[in-house]
């Protein structure tokens, strides 16, 4: 067992975590409200501040300045503020296949890196050839190549199957240039060659410029094969 606490200090901290969410559904001591599309939320300023930087720079400037203790969130729905309090205060993020793509935007906008982490571990235990897709964009747009290579990894080893759908077709070229210049599980040169021409055509007018570099970038992989 490499983990730095002991059993004391994780019965302490299970203590603390159930206290401080006791506080927060019983609004004690809160003096913090965030307004989420009509919904308030009573927080502890001291909570947000120990888990996400963007609160922290956020009291920093307003908070102290101004004695403000009230802050209108636009950019987020209520449910999923409420899916990233319950992390903040319990230290368990609810999320699941509908709600993975706001809570990752979220965790990341908030700057809440473990639970960006935890969200990272949820792509890896449940990419599938539906969804591989969109966690490839999800893990490139917010920065997490563990994701983007397991996803690769699935859309290769389906990809007969996957380059047939609108969310394949309507990849960008550095995407697909990601995945075609490291065909990870796909060693059927014939198969690469028949889906980066339908990619090319599904735009032709903009994308055929891009043929030749990607049809070499598939003969280069294979002869070093």
């Amino acid at each position: 067992d490499t983990s730095p606490f002991t059993d004391t200090d994780m019965v302490f901290l299970e203590n603390c975590f159930e206290k401080i969410k006791a506080m927060k559904e019983s609004q004690e001591q809160c003096d913090v409200t965030l307004v989420v599309g009509g919904t308030e939320f009573r927080v502890h300023r001291v909570a947000l501040v120990g888990a996400s930087e963007y609160f922290r720079k956020l009291f920093d400037e307003k908070y102290a300045k101004e004695l403000q203790d009230r802050f209108v969130l636009n950019d987020c729905e209520a449910d999923t503020m409420s899916v990233i309090l319950d992390f903040i205060y319990s230290g368990i993020l609810n999320v699941d296949d509908f709600n993975f793509a706001e809570i990752l935007h979220l965790c990341d906008y908030f700057g809440i890196e473990l639970a960006k982490e935890v969200c990272a571990e949820y792509a890896i235990e449940n990419v599938s050839s539906d969804n591989c897709v969109e966690i490839y964009i999800l893990g490139d747009i917010y920065g997490l190549p563990e994701i983007c290579r397991y996803a690769k990894t699935t859309i290769m080893s389906n990809l007969e199957a996957i380059s047939g759908t609108e969310a394949f077709f309507e990849l960008p070229i550095r995407h697909i240039e990601d995945i075609f210049t490291k065909p990870l599980g796909c060693h059927d040169k014939e198969l690469l060659y028949r889906v980066v021409i339908r990619w090319v055509q599904y735009d032709l007018p903009c994308r055929k410029k891009f043929l030749k570099n990607l049809l070499d970038a598939v003969e280069r992989e294979h002869v070093s094969l």
